[in-house]
């Protein structure tokens, strides 16, 4: 059950009575990657470490389901509206003043895009449908594989970053990733001046 909504306009974070949202992601939100369009965490996750809802920047805090435990690619739906869930948020440095990042590893949220337009509101239930996506790795390194190995022509740094769905802040940390990889990955990817 959805116990708390929030979003993020103008980077402050404001608590809802309900989202509105579209396949391009939540109405009147900052805008998001596809594979980030939404975050749900579980009231389990809050309560554990001493936070309080909202405090991880989170969407949807739901009740004790431990939602972690799904597979990416599972199908959500909550209320009327049907959610893809792609991978766990990576802890980053936006949480650092509350908690070690290490300490939630794989706790901090799932990430998910809308598959539908619709309402999503407080006490809506959460329903968990079958796997009906591919999996999509949760470590960068194996996401960038996952992603290349679909492709048949280079892509930009940028749009390797957009596509597997890093922010902005990771794209000067690609070209690094990339010096460690098969060769056969390095090929594929070029900077900017190239493309």
């Amino acid at each position: 059950m959805v116990k708390h909504l929030f979003i993020n306009r103008d980077k402050t974070l404001l608590k809802v009575e309900n989202l509105a949202v579209s396949t391009s992601g939540i109405l009147g939100h900052k805008s998001c990657l596809p594979f980030r369009q939404v975050l749900i965490l579980p009231l389990s996750t809050v309560s554990d470490y001493g936070l309080f809802p909202g405090n991880l920047k989170e969407n949807i805090v739901i009740d004790d389901l431990d939602i972690h435990t799904l597979v990416s690619g599972t199908v959500i739906t909550i209320g009327a509206v049907q959610i893809r869930l792609t991978y766990h948020c990576e802890p980053c440095i936006k949480v650092k003043s509350l908690i070690n990042p290490n300490k939630i590893q794989h706790k901090r949220g799932y990430l998910g895009s809308f598959l539908n337009n619709g309402y999503i509101n407080l006490g809506d239930e959460l329903l968990i449908g079958k796997k009906e996506f591919e999996t999509i790795p949760y470590d960068i390194k194996e996401r960038i594989v996952w992603f290349l190995d679909k492709q048949n022509v280079p892509v930009s740094f940028k749009q390797l970053a957009y596509e597997i769905g890093l922010s902005p802040g990771y794209y000067r940390a690609i070209p690094n990733l990339m010096k460690k990889m098969d060769i056969k990955y390095r090929n594929m990817v070029v900077s900017h001046k190239q493309t």
